[in-house]
């Protein structure tokens, strides 16, 4: 879902044509929001997803015993690994993660802003890498980005995402994990929010030397999800807003900067 001027405020990107208006800043990130408009549509066939959803770090410290629910209600975005998305600082501190057997994310108080802020493509986004909503002047944390994998060849609609454990989200040594989640991308309310599907699918996921994803069983292996995706080009900013969270992204033409998001985020690390 891309945020734009008139029409509700939003559309998917699939439905974004030349000359709408989008709410853009320029690309340092620094500098008012301003209305730009669309100068190019693009249409990718055969590209691999990855997974990602954020949480509003200004709200209170949330516990569940359905992680995988309350984990949707923040919005997440199925999106190619190479977009860019604008990191403005982390979410930082250590005891503060787990007490009392409750999950505790990033606050206000333990957000750290970078001087500059800095582009970094989904595949390098960290949990409590913190992006924002440049109307709202909103802040938002990077809760889980993962890989897609296609879940079953005759019902290609179907992709799911592996878990993870709490050493992932650098909550310490744990055996704790979470099941992964399994979704139906044929069905979406309009909006953005695709169906999920009851029930999980299992976590025992790990690389190989080939950087290959398998259950414990080496020779196990999935396919990663390919699907078409879409894109904009946006004049002058070169920048846009997604999700129901309004986050930043770039423009840039799946893949055509990539290396220097790379570059950039290297060198902040």
């Amino acid at each position: 879902m891309v945020h734009k001027y008139g029409n509700n405020g939003s559309n998917l990107i699939e439905g974004i044509q030349v000359g709408d208006l989008v709410p853009a800043i320029p690309e340092s990130g620094q500098g008012e929001y301003d209305l730009k408009p669309v100068v190019n549509t693009f249409v990718f066939e055969n590209k691999p997803i990855w997974y990602v959803n954020f949480y509003d770090i200004a709200e209170k410290v949330i516990w569940s015993e359905e992680p995988a629910d309350w984990f949707d209600v923040y919005s997440p975005l199925f999106v190619t690994p190479n977009h860019p998305f604008l990191v403005v600082g982390q979410c930082v501190g250590g005891e503060g993660h787990v007490q009392g057997g409750e999950l505790k994310r990033g606050t206000p108080d333990n957000y750290v802003p970078y001087t500059t802020p800095i582009w970094k493509r989904v595949d390098q986004l960290v949990f409590n890498d913190v992006v924002f909503n440049p109307v709202l002047n909103r802040l938002f944390a990077v809760a889980l980005a993962k890989p897609v994998y296609q879940y079953d060849s005759e019902q290609p609609q179907l992709a799911w995402i592996h878990g993870y454990d709490q050493e992932e989200m650098g909550l310490g040594p744990n055996n704790s994990h979470m099941d992964g989640m399994l979704y139906d991308l044929s069905q979406h309310n309009g909006r953005g929010w695709f169906k999920k599907i009851e029930g999980s699918v299992p976590y025992p996921i790990k690389p190989d030397q080939d950087g290959e994803y398998y259950y414990d069983e080496p020779d196990e292996r999935f396919t990663p999800y390919y699907t078409t995706v879409y894109n904009i080009e946006v004049a002058d900013y070169h920048t846009y807003m997604v999700g129901g969270m309004g986050i930043l992204v770039h423009n840039t033409e799946c893949g055509k900067h990539a290396e220097d998001f790379s570059r950039l985020a290297a060198e902040v690390s």
